[in-house]
């Protein structure tokens, strides 16, 4: 068998990198690096939190449905995260927290200030 996979990262295009950071730094990732684009802005993030890891890109006009792309992440108190999220303004829609099987403390459904969709789950108190 072939090596393994240690570590996978999700990377996304956005419309306006400044932003989508600002939005994923409202869940908790910090900026760790970044490079410039062709004009010199930054056109690109690694953002991380512990475990957590996501790239963004400068992109141009696209549909954020169409790139068939969803997170999924946990947080301690989705509550707390959907409120912090509702009254920043930074993601398009903040849904209600949903309590389904195999997340019954909470899943929280947010899209990203492009329109990805963002779900939060909160594993069981230990």
């Amino acid at each position: 068998m072939p090596a393994s996979l240690n570590g996978l990262v999700p990377y996304l295009h956005v419309t306006d990198l400044p932003r989508s950071i600002a939005f994923y730094e409202l869940l908790g990732l910090e900026v760790v690096g970044t490079a410039a684009g062709a004009d010199g802005a930054v056109g690109w993030a690694n953002l991380r939190r512990g475990d957590a890891w996501l790239m963004l890109a400068q992109g141009t006009k696209f549909d954020a449905r169409r790139q068939a792309a969803l997170l999924y992440a946990f947080h301690a108190d989705v509550a707390a995260l959907r409120d912090a999220v509702a009254a920043s303004g930074l993601a398009r829609h903040v849904g209600p927290i949903a309590h389904p099987d195999h997340m019954e403390a909470g899943e929280l459904r947010l899209h990203d200030p492009d329109g990805y969709v963002v779900l939060v789950g909160q594993p069981p108190a230990d």
